[in-house]
This record gives structure tokens, C-alpha cells and sequence, in this order.
């Protein structure tokens, strides 16, 4: 019986933990995010300074390098931020996220 107990052991589904998502208080320099602008495009950024009051983000927009700046809000525990017709992904999104916030 003990054998028959170890094969079923080696065919069972582990459990997946789900992944903690990324929260403004989790946040630190050099962690990466994602930024979706007016014109609903996404761009991969990094962290480059942060703060009690603001995020400063560096990304690349075709040729230019931008620095965007957002201030931080309360609750600390937000995954995402929207300021100036943009929005701060701190964990990146899936399409549909990114189709559901345009509508």
C-alpha cells in the first residue's frame, strides 16, 4: 500500500502559489514597470528615483528618452497609478488589462 501512496504522490498536481503582486510600498529603484500613454501604447520603463511624495520613471519613446514623473497617492498598497492620461503599470500588465482601462 505504502508503494501505491508514493506513485500517486509523484503524479499529484502541486499547488501553484499565486505571485504577490508588486505594490507602491514594495516598490524600489531600478525595478521595472510599465507605462501606457494617452495614445493606449505601452512602454517598459525602470525606476529612477523614489520617494514619500513622487516616482520619477525613465522609458524610451521611439528615439527620445522620457522621464516621467507621478505622484504618489495613498493607499500604498495600488498596483497602479494614473496621472496625466497615463498610467504606471508596477506589475505587468496582460492585454486584456490593457484593453479593459481604454475603454
Amino acid at each position: 500500500m505504502k508503494l501505491l501512496d508514493k506513485i500517486k504522490n509523484l503524479f499529484h498536481k502541486q499547488e501553484l502559489i499565486p505571485k504577490q503582486l508588486k505594490t507602491i510600498s514594495d516598490l524600489d529603484i531600478a525595478d521595472s514597470v510599465w507605462i501606457k500613454d494617452s495614445h493606449n501604447i505601452l512602454h517598459e520603463g525602470w525606476v529612477y528615483d523614489i520617494n514619500k511624495k513622487r516616482i520619477i520613471v525613465i522609458t524610451s519613446d521611439k528615439n527620445n528618452i522620457l522621464e516621467l514623473r507621478f505622484i504618489i497617492t495613498r493607499p500604498l498598497s495600488q498596483t497602479q497609478l494614473t496621472q496625466n492620461n497615463k498610467t504606471l503599470y508596477l506589475n505587468e500588465p496582460c492585454n486584456q488589462e490593457i484593453l479593459f482601462s481604454s475603454q
